[in-house]
C-alpha cells in the first residue's frame, strides 16, 4: 500500500530483493492493487512479470514505474547506479548483506528527496543498526518495530505459529519466536541464531578472560 501511492505522483520505485522472486509477493500485491479490477484498474504503457527473465515491471500510463531487483544479479555490474529513484523498498531486507546495500544508491534518492523503506524480520544482526537509527540515532530515519506477524493477514498462518510457540510445545526458544513471529530486536540476533562473521570478535585484548596469558601477552606484542 505504502508504494501504491506512488502511483499518482509519476514516481519511480524499485523492490531490491537477494533474488528476483524475493520481491515477488509484493509486486504481485502491487497488482492486485494497481492494476486488477478489484484494485484501480489503471491503465499501463509497458507490463512485464517473469521473474525467470529477470523482467518484473509496470509502467503506467501517466509515467509512474515500479520496477523488481535482484540485489545478487546487479552489485557487480553496477547497473542500479546512476539512476533517479523517488523509493527504494528493500523486501526481507534481513538477506541482505547489511546497510551497505542502502549507501551504494542513496545518491540516486537525492534529487526527488526520496525515501528508502525496509520490510524484513530482524534476523540478521545489522538490522539492529536500522532500528537504532529509527529510534533517537538518526533524526531523519523512523522505526515500526515489534509489529506480530498476525496483522499481516496476506502472510499469517496461525497453524505454523502454533507449531513454533514454545508455550505450546513448539520447537523454537522464546528469544527466537520473539524474532520471528513478533518483530523483536534483541542481543540474540546474530549472536546465538544465523551467526555472522564480525557481529561478535572474541579477542585476547577484548576478551582476556577467555584467553591464556601467553595469547594475551603475544596479542598486546603484535598491537605495540
Amino acid at each position: 500500500m505504502f508504494a501504491c501511492g506512488y502511483a499518482g505522483v509519476d514516481g519511480a520505485v524499485d523492490f531490491i530483493g537477494m533474488e528476483y522472486d524475493t520481491s515477488e509477493p509484493e509486486f504481485n500485491y502491487l497488482i492486485e492493487f494497481l492494476l486488477s479490477e478489484r484494485g484501480m484498474n489503471l491503465p499501463t504503457k509497458s507490463f512485464r512479470n517473469h521473474k525467470k527473465d529477470g523482467a518484473m515491471w509496470i509502467t503506467l500510463e501517466n509515467g509512474a514505474h515500479f520496477e523488481c531487483k535482484s540485489y545478487r544479479a546487479s552489485r557487480k555490474s553496477e547497473s542500479m547506479k546512476g539512476k533517479t529513484r523517488d523509493c527504494y523498498i528493500f523486501t526481507e531486507a534481513y538477506q541482505l548483506p547489511g546497510l551497505h546495500v542502502y549507501s551504494h544508491v542513496s545518491q540516486n534518492l537525492r534529487q526527488r528527496d526520496g525515501h528508502a523503506a525496509f520490510a524484513t524480520t530482524p534476523d540478521r544482526a545489522w538490522v539492529r543498526e536500522l532500528h537504532d537509527k529509527g529510534h533517537g540515532k538518526d533524526p531523519y530515519w523512523h522505526c515500526t518495530c515489534d509489529i506480530d506477524a498476525s496483522c499481516n493477514p496476506f502472510t499469517f498462518d496461525a497453524a505454523a505459529r502454533d507449531r513454533d510457540d514454545p508455550d505450546k510445545g513448539g520447537l523454537m526458544t522464546r528469544e527466537r519466536f520473539a524474532v520471528a513471529w513478533g518483530g523483536k530486536v534483541n542481543r540474540h540476533i546474530g549472536a546465538v541464531y544465523d551467526f555472522e562473521k564480525d557481529a561478535q570478535m572474541f579477542s585476547p585484548l577484548n576478551c582476556p578472560h577467555l584467553f591464556s596469558k601467553e595469547a594475551h601477552d603475544l596479542a598486546m606484542t603484535v598491537v605495540s
